[in-house]
């Protein structure tokens, strides 16, 4: 009796093992060396009198495409303003409940200023990765400002710790199996200060011109059993009390 049972509960144990699972292990990767325009979302929350935009150029990235962004400020007593550009891109998903919770993710990019005109020491602006939940934005808490040569940023961003609110709720990323999807891209910005109250005598415009480049997400997340599973494992234990009874 005590052999029967063992073959039966053994049996079930290496269909289970040899089963397909929902999800990979292996990561989901997205990566983007072109920037379409068509494939990035783009949002402006800059403030005050700061212009921005951004676009897909078909020269001066770290191989040929790439996504620049514009960075205007007038000279202005007094003036403040924030830059801040949200740039999501819309081809690529990742949904804990079809795919696992997150157990790694890692996002890199590389950044370069290409022209830069401010007060003197700015030399460019911050890039941060970037995430999109249920219509709130989380940033990394981390982030790279870019210089006049390419930079690599590079990210363990595994965490929901390892994120900010970027608006417009609170809270942090949910990367349980109980999560939404999740949406990727970046995040710019810069701050124009100004210390000079006199019109006659203003501070500095800004004038700039950044870029992103191989921009690169990688996403692991707990295989989820697939139905057909857990039907032959239920199979399996309806054998073993079937056998007992017996």
């Amino acid at each position: 009796m005590r052999i029967s049972q063992f073959r039966v509960w053994l049996t079930a144990g290496v269909l289970a093992a040899a089963l397909p699972v929902g999800a990979s292990a292996a990561p989901l990767v997205l990566f983007d060396g072109t920037f379409n325009n068509a494939d990035w979302d783009y949002t402006n929350q800059s403030t005050g009198l700061m212009v921005t935009a951004s676009a897909q150029a078909l020269t001066g990235g770290n191989l040929d495409e790439n996504r620049q962004t514009t960075v205007v400020h007038p000279p202005y007593a007094g003036a403040a303003g924030d830059l801040i550009t949200l740039n999501i891109n819309n081809t690529f998903q990742y949904d804990p409940g079809t795919h696992g919770a997150i157990t790694n993710l890692q996002i890199s990019f590389d950044v370069r200023t290409l022209s830069w005109q401010s007060t003197p020491g700015a030399s460019g602006a911050f890039f941060m990765g970037l995430l999109e939940q249920g219509g709130n934005y989380y940033r990394t808490n981390a982030d790279i400002l870019s210089s006049a040569s390419w930079s690599s940023f590079v990210l363990d961003a595994s965490n929901a710790s390892s994120w900010d609110l970027a608006g417009p709720a609170n809270g942090a990323p949910n990367f349980s199996a109980t999560g939404g999807p999740i949406r990727f891209g970046y995040r710019i910005g810069t701050r124009y200060i100004c210390n000079s109250n006199d019109p006659a005598e203003p501070c500095a415009a800004i004038d700039g011109l950044v870029a992103l480049d191989n921009f690169r997400v990688s996403v692991t997340g707990t295989p989820v059993p697939e139905p057909v599973t857990l039907v032959l494992l239920g199979t399996g234990l309806a054998c073993v009390v079937a056998r007992r009874r017996a």
